[in-house]
């Protein structure tokens, strides 16, 4: 249930959201009002790049644990200003990507083969012994941790926003006995494909953004249309009042 926001210098109400059927709760909601959400919106306009939060459940889907919400400033100029102090002043709103991190990654790996690779994607910053945000499991072995074997292992950076995660290709027993010393060199090519295709996924995604700004510049028509409807009206009412 919506409320009035309580006072702030700044407002961020939800105008327009894709999909409808799934977001139309959300309409009109000041995602400034959130604290984690106010710091990314602050952090990508004072930067003036795009800033990712960290996962977490999504309330209206409850059965996704793992969203990212990727926000990005929008500028009432086409070009962002260079001080910060005049962004924030310039700051039309943002554009928030919600998507799930597993989802995106099982995307990546089902549309490839399944040659016996395990894949975990990774958080640099923390500690190896945190869990992965995602794994992908072949069908031929499951993921061995303590498998110490580094040469059938391979990794690659991958960065999204203010986050550094990692592509990690893990090659299955089965896969190492049937290609044995031979194959070994296919490992990170699966992995540089694997981390390519992410980021083809990522793009897709933010592609989206440019949906957003029709979606606003429908508005705008249709406010300018309102606006001279509403002109027209008064000036007949006081022609009729006159007459």
């Amino acid at each position: 249930r919506l409320v009035v926001a309580g006072e702030r210098a700044f407002y961020f109400p939800v105008l327009y959201a894709v999909p409808e059927e799934s977001t139309q709760g959300s309409m009109g909601f000041d995602v400034y009002s959130v604290a984690d959400r106010a710091a990314l919106i602050d952090h990508a306009i004072a930067d003036d790049r795009p800033n990712a939060g960290a996962p977490s459940p999504l309330p209206y889907a409850p059965e996704v644990k793992d969203a990212v919400r990727l926000v990005a400033p929008v500028y009432r100029r086409d070009r962002a200003p260079v001080e910060v102090a005049e962004r924030i002043a310039d700051a039309r709103g943002v554009v928030i990507l919600v998507f799930s991190v597993g989802q995106v990654f099982a995307a990546a790996n089902g549309s490839l083969s399944d040659v016996g690779f395990n894949v975990r994607l990774l958080d640099r910053s923390k500690a190896p012994s945190e869990p992965a945000l995602a794994t992908w499991e072949s069908i031929r072995g499951r993921f061995d941790a303590s498998a110490s074997d580094t040469s059938l292992r391979y990794a690659r950076p991958l960065d999204l926003a203010n986050h550094a995660w990692a592509v990690e290709v893990v090659a299955t027993p089965a896969w190492v006995e049937l290609n044995a010393a031979r194959g070994l060199y296919l490992v990170p090519l699966f992995g540089v494909l694997l981390t390519a295709l992410l980021l083809v996924y990522l793009r897709i995604l933010l592609n989206r953004s440019a949906l957003a700004d029709w979606l606003e510049l429908n508005h705008q028509d249709g406010l300018k249309q309102r606006q001279a409807a509403e002109a027209w009206a008064n000036k007949l009412s006081l022609a009729v009042e006159q007459n």
